[in-house]
């Protein structure tokens, strides 16, 4: 058993359709990257949500209509949801596409595999200026130096010219 942490920013559930729809917030774009992103299986976020709406709702038996995210930024248009989510249907970006048993089915593996690194000490990261501004993690990553050192380098770089 895994326990995983997390808020659902918006969870609509209609019990006499025995449907649902999650909606993540964004202040930053929404894009169709990220629906690449969760077919690369680099964001499980939305797939993690509705893997834990159908847990707890087990009983109930609900149908996703969709999961999907909102631009809550006011410089940004509002995107049409629609086009950034995952339907009962699955997600298709390209020529890519999983149904939604699929998907969840290759979540789940990917969450395994995380977590076998993770209790193996195999768990390497990925050094990137912009997503470890945010980590919880920054404090004590062993490879907090190394984003130091790429951004004192491009700034040396920036100004030699």
């Amino acid at each position: 058993i895994i326990k995983i942490n997390g808020k659902i920013d918006r969870l609509d559930i209609n019990r006499a359709q025995k449907t649902y729809q999650i909606t993540d917030y964004k202040t930053s774009a929404a894009s169709e990257g990220k629906l690449k992103e969760i077919i690369k299986l680099e964001s499980l976020q939305l797939p993690i949500y509705i893997l834990a709406v159908q847990q707890k709702f087990s009983t109930e038996n609900l149908s996703l209509i969709n999961a999907g995210y909102f631009n809550i930024n006011p410089k940004l248009s509002q995107s049409d949801m629609s086009t950034i989510c995952i339907t009962e249907s699955g997600i298709v970006v390209g020529k890519e596409s999983y149904t939604l048993n699929d998907l969840l089915d290759k979540v789940k593996d990917k969450i395994f595999e995380i977590v076998t690194k993770i209790e193996a000490d195999e768990f390497d990261t990925i050094p990137n200026p912009i997503k470890c501004q945010y980590c919880d993690y920054k404090l004590s990553c062993p490879k907090k130096n190394a984003i130091a050192f790429e951004e004192t380098a491009e700034i040396e770089e920036d100004s030699s010219l």
